[in-house]
């Protein structure tokens, strides 16, 4: 009977109502210790995932890098080539060369690094003679010859028309180098009368101080 009562259990319930207060302190104690520990490996795992995310950044641009160098590089082959090798036997091989055009190809990075300015002056020259015979099969005879009169006629006129700017802008600097020279001038002319005044003042006072010693 007293077996069935559970009395070791209600004492047990009736000492830890007794001891709630300090069990609660114990375990909120347990708790911030359980978070400090949580918190402390957050932080270790924070700083692993950093440094990793940084070394992974440092690797990634190394390899960019080194791709856009391999890149600019493959821009200035003009042509690409493609070798193909196949084992026939023990002591032979077949093999397969090809060269492609290069899809990518860069003609202004080749020329800026192998070509010749005067080639570049020919080339322009060619293409403008090219544009010159488009436009005469086009227009015909007449047509172009009169095109390439106004043409001409435009042209003389701005060089006219730069050619009287320039001058006007020689006559203003002449007109301002004048008047600075007159400013100039002015200025000197004042400075010699102011020194002529002074010597003559002086002139005067010796001889009235020699005057007055006779």
């Amino acid at each position: 009977r007293v077996r069935h009562n559970g009395i070791i259990d209600q004492k047990r319930k009736i000492y830890f109502s007794k001891k709630l207060e300090k069990i609660e302190i114990a375990q909120s104690f347990m708790h911030r210790f359980s978070d400090q520990v949580w918190l402390r490996n957050f932080i270790r795992k924070s700083s692993v995932h950093e440094a990793a995310s940084k070394i992974q950044a440092h690797v990634r641009g190394m390899l960019a890098r080194k791709y856009v160098v391999r890149l600019v590089e493959e821009a200035e082959w003009p042509v690409k080539g493609w070798f193909e090798y196949t084992g026939m036997g023990r002591d032979c091989v077949q093999i397969n060369v090809k060269f492609l055009s290069n899809p990518s190809f860069d003609a202004w990075r080749y020329f800026r690094k192998y070509g010749k300015q005067q080639t570049l002056l020919e080339r322009i020259q060619e293409m403008q003679a090219e544009i010159d015979s488009c436009l005469r099969a086009y227009l015909g005879p007449a047509e172009y010859a009169a095109m390439e009169a106004r043409k001409a006629a435009g042209q003389a006129a701005q060089r006219a028309k730069a050619e009287a700017e320039r001058e006007q802008q020689e006559v203003s600097a002449m007109s301002i180098a004048d008047q600075e020279s007159s400013a100039i001038e002015e200025v000197v002319r004042a400075e010699e009368a102011e020194i002529g005044r002074a010597e003559e003042e002086r002139l005067l006072e010796d001889q009235r101080l020699r005057e007055e010693e006779e």
